[in-house]
């Protein structure tokens, strides 16, 4: 196990070259005409989380909790990694939550969620990329060892970067985890030459670098300087990557926030200018299936601050979220539930909740506890459907079968949550063959 160590003063550098490409001056999004998205304000800034004027609120990390809120997780100089909680599930206006999650000389956060729940914290330390775990979102316990170190990633002695930031993941359709990443600019780096490479896990743990580059020099087709990625997993299983990039003064490159989708999610051939000059990008599909992205921006009189935008989605158009049809008593009754939908009680204690993460999940809202799960999350979620059949299945985004219920061979078949947390699946005679309580069929 390698003792912790504090780098203080180098996340602090790290997040000021992060948010200034080159020159300590106000950064003022250009029109939005500019580019593909819509540029929607300021939410918070240094003095959120009591950290001094012209210091970094930067590295936005943003997840989507059970009730359809937003919990954001970012650095903050001085303090550390904390975190804000939106309001309402629009994911427009936050507010700060106490303490720290990881203390002062962590930086660059990425929250996953864990298959069968809990968190994942993968942040930068010194040189390279640690992780922590969490069952709450709110309290960690870091992990041992570096999940990737700048020698590993082949960074160091370079010319850019000499450490590793920016972890951010999905996972591929045999199960395992693709990580991609970027090296750090240093303070007194001129913009440009940096570049995002990737690499596999089985665990979220052990990764192995894999060839080549993903964007930046030595890519196969887009080798201008990437930064500090953001991966969003489609649900035609393709990846869209978000990323930071700035060549200098003097070029000919519109310098910001860019995306480049890919099939395989090795090979990037086009990108799009998503219009912000800022940096440090995470996109997040909220509840009501819109997508926004969140980025941090720099003001030498202020500080960092954390930036939203609402963006076109690059995946394939999904079918709309279909309106429950009420039902007398109880809550209403579905047939399917899409990636971000719900399904509540008719008192509003309960609901199952299809998660980004792809896991189905039953929560007394009012505790704020899960309840039940398919343990399906890690994945690209696709659909959660009672199909003709009366079966209720939930597939990923490649169309795999992930869990079933079992109840084939009862066609009419639909979906009922009750007030006392039963999730129920009843056939067209409005009879119980299934339950969340029993597992199994009823008989």
């Amino acid at each position: 196990m390698r003792p912790r160590q504090s780098f203080s003063g180098a996340v602090c550098a790290i997040a000021l070259i992060s948010l200034l490409p080159y020159e300590a001056t106000a950064q003022t999004p250009p029109s939005t005409a500019a580019g593909a998205c819509t540029f929607v304000g300021q939410l918070l800034g240094p003095s959120d989380f009591g950290v001094a004027a012209g210091l970094p609120l930067a590295d936005t990390s943003a997840v989507l909790l059970p009730d359809g809120r937003v919990r954001m997780y970012m650095f903050a100089q001085g303090v550390g990694i904390v975190t804000a909680v939106s309001v309402g599930t629009d994911g427009a206006s936050f507010i700060p939550e106490a303490g720290a999650r990881l203390p002062d000389g962590s930086g660059m956060p990425r929250a996953v969620a864990m298959q069968g729940g809990g968190w994942r914290l993968f942040y930068i330390s010194g040189d390279g990329i640690r992780s922590a775990v969490s069952t709450d979102g709110l309290n960690f316990t870091v992990e041992d060892e570096f999940r990737i170190t700048a020698e590993a990633a082949g960074f160091t002695g370079s010319t850019a970067g000499g450490a590793t930031s920016g972890a951010t993941l999905t996972q591929l359709a045999d199960g395992r985890y693709r990580m991609y990443f970027s090296d750090l600019p240093r303070p007194d780096d001129t913009p440009g030459g940096h570049w995002i490479k990737s690499a596999i896990s089985t665990d979220q743990l052990t990764w192995v670098v894999e060839e080549g580059v993903r964007l930046g020099a030595g890519a196969p087709v887009l080798t201008d300087s990437a930064e500090h990625p953001f991966a969003l997993a489609n649900p035609d299983g393709s990846v869209t990557l978000y990323y930071g990039k700035f060549t200098g003064p003097g070029s000919a490159t519109t310098e910001g926030l860019y995306e480049s989708t890919s099939t395989d999610g090795l090979t990037f051939n086009t990108e799009t200018y998503d219009v912000f000059f800022g940096n440090d990008p995470d996109a997040l599909r909220l509840a009501d299936g819109s997508l926004v992205v969140y980025y941090g921006l720099f003001d030498p009189a202020i500080g960092g601050t954390i930036n939203m935008a609402r963006c076109p989605d690059p995946g394939p158009s999904s079918t709309p979220t279909p309106t429950p049809t009420p039902t007398a008593g109880s809550g209403s009754r579905v047939t399917q539930i899409l990636p971000g939908a719900s399904l509540s009680s008719a008192s509003g204690q309960y609901s199952v909740f299809y998660q980004s993460d792809g896991n189905f999940v039953l929560y007394d809202v009012l505790a704020g506890t899960a309840l039940w799960a398919t343990h399906t999350g890690g994945t690209v979620p696709g659909q959660a459907v009672v199909q003709s059949d009366g079966n209720f299945v939930i597939y990923d985004a490649t169309g795999a079968a992930l869990w079933a219920a079992g109840t084939h061979g009862n066609p009419g078949a639909y979906l009922l949550l009750h007030d006392d947390g039963n999730f129920v699946i009843y056939n067209a005679s409005a009879e119980p063959i299934w339950s969340r309580l029993t597992g199994s069929l009823l008989p």
